[in-house]
């Protein structure tokens, strides 16, 4: 069947969490993660897995976790401590099908696999996510299909294109 579809807004998401959660965080130096971390950041404690882009929130109480996905299994009881899982970290351009696949599919995958029962997984995809798409398109549907797949809690969330003030960022 079609997937259900509920508008989600960032007040929405920081509006479930409260003082005594953790919230694990990738992706989070993007236009969006960099909102949602403000919005998040007064409610709960934050672990942020950090890649390519420093995440700077001045005032933001924000543990670091540096080499983002590639090196999360040196993190797993950090990951495992938290309540929720909110994973936003992807490739969006790329020229290689192999980057947007290691990256959007089997680095979900990793990160999946270091995670408990009980937590909730919010996965940030794509309008474009289909078994018919795409190189980022597919890698982002097989994606999906994992955090189905995978036993756990989960929502997906399927955004449309998202402009940032970053360049190179979409």
């Amino acid at each position: 069947g079609q997937p259900h579809r509920i508008p989600v807004s960032q007040p929405a998401l920081a509006t479930r969490v409260n003082a005594t959660d953790t919230v694990f965080v990738t992706g989070g130096s993007s236009a969006l993660g960099l909102g949602i971390l403000s919005a998040l950041a007064p409610k709960c404690r934050l672990l942020v897995a950090v890649h390519r882009r420093p995440v700077n929130l001045p005032g933001v109480k924000l543990e670091l976790l540096p080499d983002g996905l590639e090196r999360c299994s040196e993190y797993a009881a950090r990951i495992q401590s938290a309540r929720v899982i909110l994973h936003m970290a992807a490739v969006t351009h790329s020229d290689s099908q192999a980057k947007y696949h290691f990256v959007n599919r089997e680095l979900t995958k990793r990160l999946l696999s270091l995670c408990r029962p009980g937590q909730h997984f919010i996965y940030v995809s794509s309008q474009s996510a289909g078994p018919e798409a795409g190189a980022y398109g597919h890698s982002k549907w097989l994606a999906e299909e994992s955090v189905r797949t995978s036993g756990l809690n989960h929502t997906i969330i399927r955004p449309a294109e998202i402009y940032g003030a970053k360049a190179g960022e979409g």
